[in-house]
Formats: C-alpha cells, sequence, structure tokens
C-alpha cells in the first residue's frame, strides 16, 4: 500500500492565507505527486532528507502544536497561579513581563483569548502531544491537558478563570 503521511499547520484559509500541508512518504515519486496538488491551490510542503519517511509529517504537527499550543497553556497556567496567590501578584508578573519579556507578554496577549473557544478541542490535542512525547517528559503535557480542561469547565461555570485571564490580557494592553 502506498500512501503519504500528510499533517496540516496552521488555522482556516482565510482571504489569501492558506494552512501548509506538510507531506512524507517512503515512496519519493508519490511525494512528488502529492507536492503537484499545489498548482490547485494548496500550499504543500514536502519533508525529504535523511531518514525521512510516513510519519514525520504527524510527527513535525505534532511538535509545532507541542510548542504553540503548550506556550499558550504556560501562559495560562502562570496568570492562573499568579491571581490565585493574589491579584497583586498578578499586577506584579504583568509589570515584570511588560519590563524583561515583553515578546513573551505580547504572544500571551496575542493566544490566550483566542484559545478560550478552543479548550475543549485542545484537551485531547495535548494528550495525544504527550503520547507522542511519551515518558515522563509526556508529562508534561498531560498537565497543559488539565489547564485547557480547567478553562472548558469555567467557560461553562462560574467563568472566574476567564475572567482572571481576560483582564490580565486586557491590563496587559495598556
Amino acid at each position: 500500500i502506498r500512501f503519504v503521511d500528510a499533517g496540516i499547520i496552521g488555522g482556516p484559509p482565510k482571504g489569501d492565507y492558506n494552512p501548509t500541508f506538510y507531506a512524507s512518504a517512503e515512496d519519493v515519486k508519490l511525494l512528488d505527486e502529492f507536492t503537484a496538488l499545489s498548482k490547485y491551490g494548496l500550499k504543500v510542503s514536502p519533508l525529504k532528507g535523511e531518514g525521512v519517511g510516513v510519519g514525520d509529517a504527524s510527527a513535525l504537527k505534532m511538535s509545532y502544536a507541542g510548542i504553540t499550543k503548550g506556550t499558550t497553556g504556560l501562559y495560562t497556567t502562570m496568570v492562573l497561579a499568579a491571581r490565585e496567590s493574589s491579584p497583586a501578584t498578578a499586577d506584579a508578573l504583568m509589570r515584570e513581563l511588560q519590563i524583561s519579556q515583553p515578546i513573551l507578554l505580547d504572544r500571551l496577549v496575542k493566544t490566550v483569548p483566542p484559545m478560550v473557544p478552543k479548550a475543549y478541542r485542545w484537551i485531547g490535542e495535548m494528550e495525544e502531544i504527550a503520547d507522542f512525547v511519551g515518558g515522563s517528559e509526556g508529562d508534561v503535557y498531560r498537565g497543559i491537558a488539565k489547564v485547557y480542561e480547567r478553562v472548558e469547565k469555567s467557560i461553562a461555570g462560574d467563568q472566574e478563570d476567564i475572567a482572571t485571564l481576560m483582564n490580565f490580557v486586557e491590563k496587559a494592553k495598556k
């Protein structure tokens, strides 16, 4: 059986933007045939090189999501933890990020709000990434899955965590 492994990185197509279909295969000819779909508007990026084969496009997608969605989970975790300590701690965290880590704060401001309505989906993704990483290192992503579960429960419940996150983001924008 011949097949191509592909993983999509990016959001849905919008305007001039298209996500990238990363593809890998054992059969280079088949991979080239898949890559030819680019002429129909798909943005296809074949993975070629030493050791590349079936599973590598999926591994790339897992690795990318582990970094992007994983850091959003870390931001969420620490904002909620700082606020649980005290409102003053959350304010001090924001001020310190503004001074010493403005790029991280900017990323937090841009990634946390759009995560909220997607948190329910990201739970399963973090669990899959945990399995991909494997071993005790994968436990990091099981923990992040629990953070996204907490956000999902807050949406359906008292929304206190959502308010904490959105207030932090709004203050950080000023």
